[in-house]
């Protein structure tokens, strides 16, 4: 009955990067396993029943400040992603891990360590739909797109940091930063009409 307990732990033991065991929600995948739980049960029941006699709230302004603090991040991400990968043996294929404790290969963990803590930040969407009463909003697979981010990318950081994830990371946040940008200035020319 405790066999699968202890295998994980003696291999979360064995096979974990533990360079990373200081740094935040790293040292155990309880933290992480928490959130994902509290999310879980905030969106399909707490959110719902405690906004349901209430009216929405007025999050627009919170959700512009986290919008431009989105693009922020990531924009500052995709940054030193650059400065990281830039000018090194990176490959975008088939990059081998670095266990090493070198500067490079521990600025190529904490990237994608950088890149974890954003995919919690990213829950905040669906908080606000909540708050909003846009529950419409909240499907399961943008649920289940949420957790498995959260999820796969704390199991990658853990297990091999930096490696062609580091790579992923910086286009996926360059994508988010020019979308980002897009909808700013497609905003200010729907405001200037």
């Amino acid at each position: 009955m405790f066999l699968v307990p202890e295998a994980f732990a003696k291999f979360y033991h064995d096979r974990a990067d533990h360079r990373s065991d200081d740094w935040f929600l790293m040292g155990s995948p309880w933290p992480v396993l928490c959130i994902a739980a509290s999310y879980v049960y905030f969106v399909t029941n707490l959110g719902p029943r405690f906004m349901k006699n209430r009216s929405a709230f007025h999050v627009d302004p919170i959700v512009r400040v986290y919008n431009l603090l989105q693009i922020f991040l990531c924009l500052c991400l995709f940054i030193v992603g650059l400065n990281v990968v830039c000018g090194r043996t990176f490959r975008f294929i088939c990059q081998p891990v670095d266990y090493s404790n070198t500067p490079h290969a521990i600025r190529m963990a904490r990237l994608a360590w950088l890149y974890f803590l954003l995919k919690v930040l990213d829950l905040c969407d669906t908080v606000f739909f909540i708050l909003r009463k846009k529950s419409g909003q909240v499907s399961f697979l943008h649920m289940y797109h949420h957790l498995m981010m959260l999820l796969t990318v704390w199991t990658v950081n853990k297990f091999c940091p930096g490696n062609k994830m580091t790579g992923d990371s910086c286009r996926h946040v360059k994508k988010i930063s020019f979308l980002g940008i897009y909808t700013l200035l497609l905003v200010n020319i729907i405001i200037e009409f």
